[in-house]
């Protein structure tokens, strides 16, 4: 696994969540589900993935399971109630 790569995704998700709650929510989707499912292909599409080739391993699962839910967590405690 690539750390440099781990990082940037990292800044890039807590970044894009914090502009994406000041957005107002006009859709029928609650915060919580439809931002980190955003933040998760905007990431995949823009940096890519911590691995090289098309077959699913460990480090891909830790991958999608890391930024939606660092950005989950994001919007749960950050969002007013």
């Amino acid at each position: 696994m690539k750390w440099s790569i781990l990082y940037w995704i990292s800044i890039v998700n807590i970044i894009g969540t914090l502009i994406f709650i000041q957005i107002p929510n006009k859709s029928n989707f609650p915060k919580e589900y439809i931002i980190p499912l955003i933040m998760s292909l905007i990431i995949k599409y823009s940096i890519g993935d911590v691995d090289k080739g098309y077959k699913l391993t460990y480090s891909d699962i830790f991958y999608w399971v890391y930024i939606i839910g660092l950005s989950y967590i994001i919007v749960r405690y950050i969002t007013p109630k």
